[in-house]
């Protein structure tokens, strides 16, 4: 297999969705496993802060997920309307994938700790076994943890949450307006050049490229469909949450 530049992307994307869905499982069992044993002792503060981290990162790798597909349907664009221009020829190499990754990895990252790192665990009240918990030496406790906002943000936290729902909504709801337009002129200059091609030599390499080409655009339509499902409404949700001043907001 050739790499190239969508290629890039594309493993890109699936190691995000693959932490995506790893992180979903995770905390899935944790939830079951803590709501299935009420005698079982809460989580130490190492394990809530593993916790804690891979939620900010599921968050990251999300929206890195969705910014990722914005650039590959947009890439696929450029490389097929400007086909012939060897001015172009840079967007289908991997060095452009992987310095346009970086820079949405970096502005990713920057949102992601300035949300996240407004939080820190604080321990609550100590965790005690209910009487029908056999086991347990007398006076037995457990210290809690738990996330909490940090007093500095608590100042005025109405206006930090609004800028950070706003912000990370707009850029939920920003893919899910690119993805149909790209995927408009996706398929127009998939026509353009189509047709272009008919006026050239076939053979069974030409066929096996056009073949490549389709299932490229395939792919970028099926990711617009579901994209559009899956986060088009959250990223309302947040937006709508952002600008809701009476707290705790309608989330």
């Amino acid at each position: 297999m050739t790499m190239n530049s969508i290629n890039v992307i594309m493993i890109g994307i699936a190691i995000c969705d693959l932490f995506n869905m790893s992180f979903n499982v995770y905390d899935t069992t944790i939830v079951l496993l803590e709501s299935a044993d009420k005698c079982r002792p809460p989580a130490s503060y190492a394990t809530k802060l593993f916790g804690f981290w891979s939620s900010a990162f599921e968050d990251h790798t999300r929206r890195l997920s969705s910014l990722f597909g914005v650039m590959m349907a947009l890439t696929r664009c450029l490389i097929i309307k400007n086909a012939l221009n060897p001015k172009f020829e840079f967007f289908s190499k991997p060095l452009y994938a992987l310095l346009s990754m970086f820079i949405a990895f970096v502005l990713s990252t920057i949102l992601t700790i300035l949300f996240w790192s407004r939080y820190e665990l604080v321990e609550v009240k100590a965790w005690t076994p209910p009487l029908d918990c056999t086991g347990f030496p007398p006076g037995y406790t457990v210290p809690r943890y738990k996330s909490s906002m940090d007093d500095a943000w608590l100042l005025k936290p109405m206006l930090s949450l609004q800028i950070f729902s706003v912000i990370d909504g707009l850029i939920k709801i920003i893919p899910t307006l690119m993805f149909p337009i790209l995927t408009i002129i996706l398929v127009r200059e998939l026509k353009k050049a189509a047709a272009s091609r008919r006026n050239a030599s076939v053979g069974s390499e030409k066929h096996e490229e056009n073949s490549k080409s389709h299932q490229a655009t395939k792919l970028v339509i099926l990711m617009t469909i579901t994209y559009m499902a899956a986060e088009g409404p959250l990223g309302i949700i947040y937006v709508v949450q952002g600008f809701v001043t009476q707290p705790p907001g309608i989330v």
